[in-house]
């Protein structure tokens, strides 16, 4: 796929997508992350309600954007430090590549979208 036609996907999706649900692995568990499109090409990622972070395909690699400048779409942050039965998740490289590489999969029809249920995107309170 050239590079032209991939810019035109990436404009595409971003202009018709929803937030969307994208499903990894992370240390050998399943996880479950609501990815929120903007028109710039970032993806935020959300976790339980609170936003990890958000990346952005530069040239072939997907990066983390930096904190202060990440859109939380009105969203708290997400904490690390629950006390109950959920995974305690960090952005690290190999989960960017993982989420990266769903979203790519996602512009160019691999894979279908997962809609995103307006749970995810509630905080839930410890």
């Amino acid at each position: 796929m050239s590079l032209r036609n991939y810019r035109f996907l990436q404009l595409l999706f971003t202009a018709i997508m929803e937030p969307f649900n994208i499903r990894i692995n992370y240390n050998t568990r399943d996880l479950t992350f609501t990815i929120l499109p903007d028109a710039d090409m970032i993806f935020t990622i959300v976790y339980f309600g609170g936003v990890l972070g958000a990346i952005q395909k530069l040239n072939n690699d997907w990066v983390i954007i930096d904190h202060s400048a990440t859109p939380t779409s009105g969203l708290p942050r997400y904490k690390s430090d629950h006390k109950n039965s959920r995974i305690e998740v960090t952005l690290t490289p190999e989960v960017i590549t993982q989420v990266g590489n769903k979203i790519d999969r996602l512009m160019i029809g691999l894979d279908d979208p997962k809609p995103g249920s307006s749970a995810h995107l509630r905080r839930i309170k410890d």
